[in-house]
């Protein structure tokens, strides 16, 4: 067994809403497809320390504007997020910055995990793009011996105009979730998480019911 490095905004619900350019952190041929669910793409990537990292997407009809306002309000409903206890945004007094504390649920006998992230976000000038960079600042804040807070977070959302109505939604995310797991248990539950999320905020984009 190896500690296990993930990447997604979930995985087995201990990740969350995280930011960073896919293409400066690896190139489209280190990553293998490993499901096209629902018109729902999951890749994953082993990286040289022969741990895993994850980047989603799919095509939504909604914009940029739409899906930001989900994320901004998480605070009051994070459902769409797997395993997603509380979502807290602890401060929002800057436009483009936003920093905030997620907790998420772990099934016995794991301990929780939270995160304390800060996001920044840009729009294009037409708002047809929008990139969201998340980074780590958990090292501001004390621990918890309840909770395993996850470390060296970083990641990425980004949205792209296509055509017609519909954009590009596209996620990848990094992050030491700490503990113990066999590596192909979390990536069953990292490919199957991200799945599951990415359903969800379609199904919210598209006003679908559940």
């Amino acid at each position: 067994m190896h500690r296990l490095h993930v990447v997604t905004i979930l995985m087995y619900g201990w990740l969350g809403c995280l930011f960073f350019p896919l293409t400066a952190l690896a190139t489209p041929s280190d990553w293998t497809i490993k499901t096209e669910r629902d018109r729902i793409l999951v890749s994953v990537q082993k990286t040289d320390e022969q741990y895993f990292a994850v980047n989603a997407k799919m095509y939504v009809r909604a914009t940029p504007v739409a899906f930001f306002a989900l994320l901004d309000n998480a605070d009051r409903d994070c459902s769409w997020l797997a395993n997603c206890k509380k979502i807290t945004i602890l401060d929002r007094s800057l436009p483009n910055f936003r920093f905030v504390h997620t907790q998420f649920s772990s099934p016995w006998p794991a301990k929780d995990r939270d995160m304390y992230t800060k996001s920044e976000h840009v729009f294009s000038a037409d708002k047809s793009h929008l990139s969201i960079h998340i980074t780590d600042i958990s090292s501001a804040y004390p621990a918890n011996d309840n909770v395993i807070t996850l470390q060296n977070v970083e990641a990425q959302w980004s949205m792209t105009h296509q055509f017609d109505q519909w954009y590009e939604l596209n996620y990848y995310a990094k992050a030491s979730v700490g503990g113990w797991i066999p590596n192909w248990l979390g990536e069953e539950l990292l490919i199957s998480s991200t799945h599951d999320t990415f359903k969800s905020l379609r199904n919210l984009l598209h006003n679908v019911e559940p």
